[in-house]
């Protein structure tokens, strides 16, 4: 099979100085600036010189159901990751041959912790699904699960498809995670950005301008972004567009900052990045190949 949609697990999570170096590069870099130093710091995240002029960036990623509580969706995703380790490792310790043992899960819509799955109730008939014998019958197998053979499984799982991999580091997977409707919430940017104000209170003051930069990375359905009015619909690894409405690149939220000079949204999947503050400009387009050098905060 193709590289399992669970790869999403080892890019996301990091939240490390490193990938936040990494994502700044690649912003500066989109906009075609070459500082002359960049340098983690704190309050805010890193500072670099551009011409002489020293610039604080503070970082953060988007996530569209962010509230003061954080991102029940990337919390959730988190909450899988341990468990499928644990799955794994239970797998392994059974037999070696599971670490080539994919599966992705069709969980029934009720309410449950995903750790029910590590207890032996549960485990013991998941593990009754697989021929141990014989993984390779499983390969893009689909299993019902019914009330007879699993009852404990069939109160929250409908299916499992397996598969064998050659390579063994992949994870099972929640299907739901990556399925659904990608819904805009503007007030996630507001929150966002209200947050940052207020932690803002005590950061260094003397920069030349000082950054707010939003990272929407796209990879699953809580980090993407909807700027216009599109419905965008995610299958797994398959991202759909209804086509033939007109694109709004204009639609963002009014928003407004006591400390930062600029802030700005950059949309990973769609390869677009947004001023948002002071004004709302669309200021970099791959798909286009334009960079409105008038509305970038620093001369070239």
């Amino acid at each position: 099979m193709n590289t399992p949609v669970s790869n999403i697990l080892f890019q996301l999570n990091f939240n490390t100085k490193e990938e936040e170096e990494e994502i700044l590069s690649g912003f500066l870099a989109r906009l075609e600036y070459k500082p002359e130093y960049l340098q983690s710091s704190e309050k805010p995240d890193f500072e670099f010189q551009y011409k002489d002029k020293l610039i604080g960036v503070e970082l953060t990623k988007y996530y569209s159901d962010f509230s003061k509580k954080g991102s029940k969706i990337h919390q959730r995703i988190s909450e899988w990751k341990k468990v499928a380790k644990g799955i794994k490792s239970k797998l392994i310790e059974i037999n070696p041959d599971f670490k080539h043992l994919y599966a992705s899960i069709h969980f029934k819509d009720v309410k449950f912790k995903y750790n029910q799955l590590l207890k032996d109730k549960l485990f013991n008939e998941l593990l009754k699904l697989i021929n141990i014998d014989d993984i390779n019958i499983l390969n893009n197998k689909s299993i019902s699960i019914n009330n007879k053979h699993s009852p404990n499984l069939f109160t929250i799982i409908d299916s499992i498809q397996f598969y064998i991999v050659d390579i063994d580091k992949y994870l099972w997977w929640d299907s739901s995670l990556q399925s659904g409707t990608v819904i805009q919430n503007n007030n996630a940017i507001n929150e966002i950005v209200e947050q940052k104000n207020k932690l803002s209170e005590n950061y260094k003051i003397d920069f030349f301008q000082k950054w707010l930069l939003i990272y929407a990375a796209g990879i699953g359905l809580h980090d993407m972004l909807n700027f216009d009015n599109k419905r965008i619909l995610r299958q797994g690894k398959i991202t759909l567009t209804d086509i033939d409405e007109q694109i709004d690149d204009n639609k963002i939220p009014n928003i407004n900052s006591t400390y930062f000079t600029h802030i700005f949204i950059w949309d990973k999947f769609t390869e677009k990045i947004y001023l948002m503050y002071p004004y709302s400009k669309k200021i970099f387009d791959a798909g286009e190949l334009k960079i409105w050098v008038n509305h970038l905060p620093l001369e070239w």
